[in-house]
């Protein structure tokens, strides 16, 4: 998502939202504007009564990293980003709903029984053939392309919404085919052992607003592409981490086209509606608005303003995070307690969907 989840909640003090982010080696513009600023800001304005629980999705990084996954250095920008949105929004935590951030490898056995129990009694190889992203994979040479673990991704995301049975699960695009295909194994599931004392939660779906950019971040180098770590030109990707000089660099090297006049067409000129999305994002505006306010500046005059929005917006960010990160314990111990918090309410789940398999609760 790429907007407060209050303006799609009519009344968010009933609500369980579920987010799963996935730890990697870095973080980039895409990340924190297309997920962790709209999770922080949901979570800031979350009224007493509702429920907002985020899962650093380690075991779903192992897939594809061959290094740890940087939980640490995630958890720390998340940590950063909420404060920072609780002061911006003068949050009086007390007042607050359950915000819970844990790591899903501290939960892993239930995570895990859960996925079997829907993988046994739900699971299909057709539906998993057809998944977009496995299907992108296939035959491309990635070294990763015909891992088990890969294939069987979204059993293991199926399972990690319903440890919890949330009301509302927040995917960008690119993640709706695999919610989807959670809802239909849990109405599987409650055709099979649904009962009047447990059911399955069949989960609303809450995509971005049609008129979102934050979640359509592309690459400096190949506006076409989505910004990636992977990206083999690191001149392609703004980091969260990066120096103000650095970000200044990156943007005024950025793809744009030599037409002067400043027009958003994502068709024709995708290198400068790619920049204006940003700004836009950055300042609370529309591309076009964007494009109409340097219309007589030309590209410089947009990566100028870009890179002055970005360097306020990340700064703050980048000294948090750094902070945090000087006593990585205490970044652990907030993620290893909420956990703990959580430990009771996800066995539960289990213990009800194994006893009506016919199986021994953890």
């Amino acid at each position: 998502p790429s907007f407060p989840l209050s303006c799609l909640f009519a009344d968010m003090s009933s609500r369980v939202i579920f987010t799963g982010i996935q730890p990697t080696g870095s973080l980039h513009l895409g990340n924190y504007l297309g997920a962790i600023r709209p999770w922080a800001q949901q979570s800031a304005s979350l009224p007493a009564g509702g429920t907002s629980i985020l899962a650093l999705v380690d075991c779903h990084a192992i897939t594809t990293l061959r290094e740890p996954a940087a939980v640490n250095l995630l958890a720390s920008c998340i940590q950063t980003v909420r404060q920072r949105e609780a002061d911006r929004l003068g949050v009086d935590a007390s007042e607050q709903g359950e915000v819970r951030v844990y790591r899903q490898s501290a939960l892993l056995p239930v995570h895990a029984s859960i996925m079997w129990l829907l993988t046994a009694r739900c699971g299909r190889v057709g539906d998993l053939s057809r998944q977009t992203q496995w299907k992108s994979k296939r035959g491309t040479g990635d070294p990763e392309s015909g891992s088990t673990g890969l294939f069987t991704y979204p059993l293991l995301q199926a399972a990690d919404i319903a440890v919890f049975q949330p009301t509302h699960v927040p995917v960008g695009e690119d993640q709706a085919q695999h919610l989807e295909l959670s809802r239909r194994l849990f109405t599987s599931w409650n055709r099979q052992y649904g009962s009047a004392e447990h059911s399955l939660r069949i989960p609303k779906m809450v995509l971005p607003p049609a008129d979102s950019f934050a979640g359509r971040i592309m690459s400096l180098k190949n506006p076409t592409a989505k910004m990636s770590k992977s990206d083999p030109d690191p001149s392609s990707v703004i980091q969260v981490l990066d120096e103000p000089s650095v970000i200044a660099k990156k943007v005024k090297q950025a793809v744009t086209d030599s037409t002067r006049d400043i027009t958003y067409d994502p068709d024709e000129r995708p290198g400068l509606a790619n920049l204006l999305r940003m700004l836009a994002v950055l300042t609370d505006s529309t591309p076009q608005d964007a494009a109409r306010a340097h219309g007589g500046t030309g590209a410089s005059g947009v990566k100028a303003a870009l890179t002055d929005a970005l360097v306020a917006e990340l700064t703050p960010v980048r000294l948090g995070v750094l902070d945090r990160m000087q006593d990585e314990a205490t970044v652990a111990a907030t993620l290893a307690s909420d956990a703990t918090a959580l430990q009771a309410r996800a066995h539960e789940t289990y213990r009800q969907m194994a006893v009506a398999a016919g199986l021994a609760p953890l």
